[in-house]
Parts: C-alpha cells; sequence; structure tokens
C-alpha cells in the first residue's frame, strides 16, 4: 500500500504533513493567503497564486524525495473562485500530482473523520469557510477568518483589521447572522479544529512555540475567547512580535470573533480543541479507497503493542497506565484518553484484571474478536513466562538483598510514573464543578480511607456505578435545558 504526504491547499494556509505508520506526526504551515480578495473580486489573485505555486512544487519535491505519494486536497477558496479549476489543473501539470478540490460537504467531514473519536460535535473555522458536523450531518458555510476579515474592512472603510475594531465586529455579525442558516440540532461535546482555534488554544496556554500535546489537552470557553479577543486588540500592530502570530497577526481577531459567535449560535459554553483535522481524514479517505484503513493495526502488532506494555509494567493494574496511555494513545492513536479512560472505568467494574480488560477492549474495537484475544495475550503472557521461571526460584530469589533494592526502587518509580498520569488526566478531563465534586467525594471514599486505615471505605466498583448514574441525570437535564 502506499505512503502519502497530504497537501492541504487552504484558504490562509497551505499545510504539509507526511505519513507515519498511517498517522500524521507533524505538520507544516506556510500561509499563502491564496484567498486573499476572493471575497471582493471572486478569483484567485494572481500574487497569491504564484507564492502558493513556489510552495507546492518545494512540497512535491519534497515527498518523492522522501519516497512518499504526494496528494493534495483544496477547500473553500479554491471551491469558490472562478479560476479555482484552473489553478488546480496548473498544479497538477508543474508539479506532478492531482488536486482534490472538496465539497464544502466533503471538507466537513474529513474534518470530522480526523478530529472526533466517539462521537461529539466539530467546528472548524478556516480561511473562507467555517464547517459544522455531527455524527448526523454536516454543514459549511462561507465564513472564514480571510474571507470575513476583507468584508468587514471594505464594509468600514479601512485598510487593517486594528481601525475601528469594534465598527468591524458589527460587520461580521451581521455577515455571519446572514450567511450561517443552522438546522436545529442539540450540541453535547464540541470539538474545534483548524489555525484559527489551535493558535488561540496555544495563546490561552501561554505559549511562544507550538506544542501539539499541550493545545490538544487545551479547552476554550467562551470567557476565554473574550479575553483572548480583549487581549489581541490591545496588542494592536505589536502581535505580528509573537511567534505564533507573525503569519496570522491581521487575521487572528477576525478568527477569534467568528468563533465567539459561532460558539454562541450553538449554545456551547465551552470546547475541546485537536490539531487532528482534515490531514489526517483525507488519509484515511486516501486509505479506505484503497482498501486499507489506517486505523486498524494488523494482529501482530496488537499482540507485539500490548506484549512490550505487559513486560515493562511492574506492580498492579494502575501501573499500566501510563504505559497505555502512551502506546494506545500518544504513539498509535488507537483509543482518545476519554476512551481510555472509560475502558479502564469499566474494567475496574468487571471481573478479572483492570489492565488486561482494558487490554481486551482496545484490541476489540480494533480488530474484533481476534484482536481481543491478540491483545489480551500479548499483556498476559509475559508475566506467565515469568512466573513460571521464577516459582521454582522463589524461596531464594525473595530474599536476595540486590533482589529487595531493585523491587524497592521499582515501586518507587511506579507510584511517581502513576501519579503523573492521574494529574495529566485529572487535568485534562475535568474541566467544570461538578467534576472536581465527584474527584473530591471519590478521594474521601476510596483513597483517604485505604491510605489512613480507616475501617470503613467504600467499593471503587460503587463509586464508578454512582458516578456514571451522575453523569447520565447531568447529561439528560442538559439536554433537556438545551431543547
Amino acid at each position: 500500500m502506499s505512503k502519502y504526504a497530504i497537501i492541504d491547499i487552504g484558504s490562509n494556509s497551505i499545510r504539509y504533513g507526511e505519513e507515519r505508520e498511517g498517522r500524521i506526526p507533524d505538520k507544516e504551515v506556510f500561509t499563502t493567503r491564496l484567498g486573499a480578495g476572493l471575497a471582493q473580486t471572486g478569483r484567485l489573485a494572481e500574487e497569491s497564486v504564484e507564492k502558493s505555486m513556489e510552495v507546492l512544487k518545494e512540497l512535491g519535491s519534497r515527498a518523492k524525495a522522501a519516497g512518499l505519494v504526494p496528494r493534495a486536497y483544496a477547500t473553500s477558496a479554491v471551491r469558490d473562485a472562478e479560476n479555482g479549476r484552473e489553478f488546480a489543473a496548473r498544479v497538477e501539470r508543474e508539479c506532478g500530482y492531482p488536486v482534490e478540490i472538496l465539497s464544502g460537504e466533503d471538507e466537513a467531514r474529513f474534518a470530522y473523520r480526523g478530529a472526533v473519536r466517539g462521537g461529539g460535535a466539530m467546528l472548524d473555522i478556516g480561511g473562507a469557510s467555517m464547517q459544522v458536523v455531527t455524527e448526523d450531518m454536516g454543514v459549511s458555510f462561507r465564513a472564514g477568518c480571510v474571507r470575513c476579515g476583507d468584508i468587514a474592512r471594505e464594509a468600514v472603510g479601512v485598510s487593517d483589521c486594528d481601525t475601528e475594531w469594534r465598527l468591524q465586529q458589527e460587520a461580521v455579525v451581521r455577515y455571519m447572522d446572514e450567511e450561517i442558516k443552522l438546522p436545529p440540532i442539540v450540541i453535547g461535546s464540541l470539538v474545534g479544529v483548524g489555525g484559527t482555534i489551535t493558535t488561540l488554544a496555544a495563546l490561552k496556554a501561554g505559549l511562544t512555540e507550538f506544542s501539539r500535546e499541550t493545545v490538544d489537552s487545551t479547552r476554550l470557553s467562551r470567557g476565554d475567547v473574550r479575553d483572548l479577543i480583549e487581549r489581541l486588540a490591545e496588542m494592536g500592530d505589536n502581535r505580528r512580535l509573537h511567534p505564533l502570530l507573525k503569519e496570522r497577526h491581521d487575521v487572528i481577531l477576525y478568527g477569534a470573533y467568528i468563533l465567539l459567535h459561532a460558539m454562541e449560535l450553538l449554545n456551547v459554553e465551552d470546547m475541546g480543541v485537536s490539531c487532528s483535522d482534515g490531514l489526517e481524514g483525507y488519509l484515511s479517505e486516501l486509505k479506505k479507497r484503497e482498501g486499507e484503513s489506517p486505523e486498524k493495526p494488523s494482529l501482530f502488532k496488537l499482540f507485539t503493542a500490548f506484549n512490550r506494555i505487559g513486560a515493562f509494567t511492574f506492580g498492579g493494574g494502575y501501573a499500566m497506565l501510563p504505559m497505555l496511555e502512551r502506546e494506545c494513545v500518544e504513539k498509535t492513536g488507537w483509543v482518545t484518553h476519554d476512551e481510555l479512560l472509560d475502558y479502564f472505568a469499566i474494567g475496574q467494574c468487571t471481573p478479572g484484571v483492570i489492565a488486561v480488560n482494558t487490554a481486551t477492549f482496545v484490541g476489540k474495537k480494533q480488530r474484533g474478536i481476534m484482536g481481543a484475544f491478540a491483545a489480551t495475550a500479548g499483556v498476559v503472557l509475559p508475566s506467565f513466562i515469568i512466573i513460571c521461571v521464577l516459582t521454582a526460584l522463589l524461596a531464594n530469589f525473595a530474599d536476595i538483598p540486590v533482589v529487595k533494592y531493585a523491587l524497592h526502587g521499582i515501586r518507587v518509580a511506579v507510584g511517581v510514573l502513576i501519579l503523573n498520569t492521574v494529574i495529566k488526566l485529572v487535568k485534562e478531563k475535568i474541566k467544570e464543578p461538578l467534576g472536581y465534586i465527584l474527584a473530591i467525594l471519590a478521594f474521601l471514599l476510596v483513597a483517604l480511607p485505604s491510605t489512613l486505615g480507616l475501617p470503613f471505605r467504600v467499593s471503587p466498583v460503587f463509586v464508578v456505578i454512582g458516578a456514571a448514574l451522575i453523569g447520565v441525570i447531568r447529561g439528560r437535564l442538559r439536554k433537556e435545558g438545551d431543547a
């Protein structure tokens, strides 16, 4: 099967990512403003076209030199421009690879496929368009940061985003209210993608250098976005001096205001952020067309991955959590953080070893029953072999001083690894008062009595079941309130 380099020809920038083990771990961004002036002229500007062609030629050569097949897709600017098809044909002719011009629906679908796991809705703000997608529907609107910026400046009669900014905000709202006609939908959880949203998340986190891991674990509330708008407006022309804004300094305010207004229209108070988006979704589509799914590892790969986890984890089921997170979430993307926590919680409530149950869940999700067998066998086999070998030696082995010291050090290290993973998961997943209340109650009912040796303690099974019931009740109440 082919290995791809994916090129996203957007309205504000061109993005490039190389496939590694069915994923795109790193992306590069080249700001070419292909959609600049499109709202006024209906055409791609010659200067932007030439700048984009230069980048696209370089990326095609780089991909081929790396032994990858370059494949490009174009979004709103090329789709809407009178000379969009002419531009796509020129890219294929001069750069040597095809450009697929996506419909608004396909653009939304691919972004959703790349960003969302386990349900929910997605919001993608690009340079010339905005998409709102759920499991059941997807809509695209001509309301990106470059397009809205052009419209706002023309409406107010200014040449930059800082002059008469309040009047420009009003112009953006008028345009969005005319352009965006949302069907009746109820949004539970929302994930935001695209350069505007990921940049705002990085700014909220205080970054000066982009970190995918940090951005993926950041949430944005309406209050956060309002604060960022005020902060960015106060910076004025100094925005161009910020390392994360030098290529977005003149459009980020429009994008932030689009995001705020979109959250208000969707009646969403806060949202998650994902660096995975249309690049991953388009790669998945290419693999699907070839008859290969990048999300389905071989049985052997499942076995070896969980074999490593089983071989290098010392301690109980909780000690496996850091390695499960590293292998299944960060390295392979087989499951999300949320899914891993769900599997671990269910594993706590069902018979058997927590980590083994979790391995079975992951294997079943990836490759069905055979995947469940492969993952379970992989995680159990190392301890089975080691215990069989050590059984005959146990009487003498346990009393060897060196072994005692080694086990003591291992226990300390494992404790720190568990604590680090727990802190990370708590920071990422507890974002509202109810979550903190449940966490404190769980600590008081389970962890504190166990730590202090108190006779009264509640089984973790009842704590998990109780938390699940509270979550269901809260979700139903929120859904009724939104309806």
